[in-house]
């Protein structure tokens, strides 16, 4: 494996003491590495919760003690908390259209923004292959009210930081089901 997808950047600065703290006190090490795997992504997605952060290119402890962040920043975090576990992985980005905020952010700085934005997600590697993470974005409160604000959409749905093919209530309470 490639040494580069598990060093430390300004970015992702998994030896910060926060970020060591939060892994420490969740006893993540102890796990399995699939375990590990889940328990980084599932705090990323439902204890940090959807918000625009001052910058893409914050460290990650700063994402962490914002509490909140979006498809860069949270994947920025979620990087630190896996290289800190030692599970190699990296990021990948493409553009999409600036209408995936609309509504999600105010409607005043909504014409202000690029008609094309970055989005990201992270790759780890994991059993000899490279998985996609995917969904970490959205935590779950966020996406149940946006499903309790729109009771009639089921099919597809593009806004307030979704754009799915599926936005479907679980059986669930505490679950909503997107996906392309």
């Amino acid at each position: 494996m490639d040494e580069r997808y598990k060093l430390k950047t300004k970015i992702l600065d998994f030896e910060n003491h926060r970020i060591q703290e939060l892994v420490q006190m969740r006893e993540w090490r102890s796990l399995p590495t699939f375990e590990k795997i889940g328990a980084a992504y599932d705090f990323v997605r439902d204890e940090i919760k959807f918000g625009y952060n001052i910058s893409d290119d914050i460290p990650a402890s700063q994402v962490l003690s914002d509490g909140y962040g979006q498809c860069n920043t949270k994947g920025n975090l979620l990087m630190a908390l896996l290289r800190s576990l030692e599970i190699p992985c990296r990021f990948h980005g493409f553009t999409i259209d600036q209408k995936l905020q609309k509504g999600a952010i105010p409607s005043y700085v909504f014409w202000m923004a690029p008609k094309y934005i970055i989005h990201s997600w992270v790759e780890v590697f994991y059993d000899n292959k490279w998985i996609n993470l995917e969904g970490f974005i959205l935590d779950k409160l966020y996406l149940n009210s946006i499903k309790a604000k729109f009771p009639n959409e089921s099919d597809s749905f593009c806004g307030y930081g979704v754009a799915t093919k599926c936005f479907v209530l679980s059986k669930h309470p505490n679950r909503v089901v997107t996906g392309f």
